[in-house]
């Protein structure tokens, strides 16, 4: 039994010793090599193709009541000749609109209309053409322009070359020292839809455009007019 007790003892004694006499880890070793890519897989089917989305908001609402048509020709400060022609087709937010006034023998309207060449803006877009004149019996026979009144404001004019001019000026039509060659002409109003169409040309004198030179304009305008209420 003594003899079973020291074998223990010694047997524990020699645990420790090999426990007490192990050493440290070692540093880490360095990364091995990475591996091939493997082989890509094969596509997939196409999936099917996704609904249609809605309609985004327009500028329909802007341009319902018509167009005034421009078209210019002469020569830019630098002597080079140009013809320009676009469509000013967008409604102001405060509209536009006609009176009627009858005498005895005629009735007397007064127009007026401007159209935007985009979508109106209190700052960034205010380029627009704006018309304005009283008439007489429009589209009879006894016809007569009685005044007439015109305003081009922020219209870049830009040419082949890429250089370009703008046209900022009002003018009463019936100015001679200004204006020469007017006329308003095929003029059709239905007081019952209050559809207005005609067509116009007048010159700009060489001393009233920044051009320095003559300036021919000319076009046509077919407007819905608005008729403001007004209480009796």
């Amino acid at each position: 039994m003594k003899l079973l007790r020291l074998f223990s003892i010694a047997l524990v004694a020699l645990s420790i010793s090999m426990v007490s006499c192990s050493g440290e880890d070692g540093a880490t070793g360095p990364q091995g090599i990475q591996g091939e890519k493997g082989d890509t897989g094969e596509q997939g089917e196409q999936g099917e193709p996704g609904q249609d989305g809605a309609d985004g908001v327009g500028f329909d609402e802007l341009t319902q009541y018509g167009y005034i048509i421009l078209e210019m020709e002469g020569t830019r400060s630098d002597n080079q000749a140009f013809q320009d022609s676009t469509s000013f087709k967008f409604t102001p937010i405060e509209l536009d609109g006609f009176s009627k006034m009858t005498t005895a023998d005629d009735i007397l309207y007064t127009f007026e209309m401007r159209r935007y060449l985009s979508a109106p803006d209190d700052v960034y877009q205010q380029t627009y053409l704006e018309f304005a004149f009283e008439i007489s019996n429009p589209g009879q026979d006894g016809q007569v322009i009685e005044e007439a009144f015109y305003s081009l404001v922020n219209y870049a004019v830009v040419g082949d070359d890429n250089k370009y001019f703008t046209l900022a000026h009002s003018y009463d039509l019936s100015n001679p020292e200004v204006i020469s060659n007017f006329e308003i002409t095929d003029v059709t109003f239905d007081a019952e839809t209050n559809h207005l169409t005609f067509s116009y040309a007048f010159t700009v004198d060489a001393i009233a455009n920044t051009t320095g030179n003559p300036l021919n304009m000319s076009g046509m305008a077919d407007v819905q007019l608005l008729e403001e209420v007004i209480l009796p």
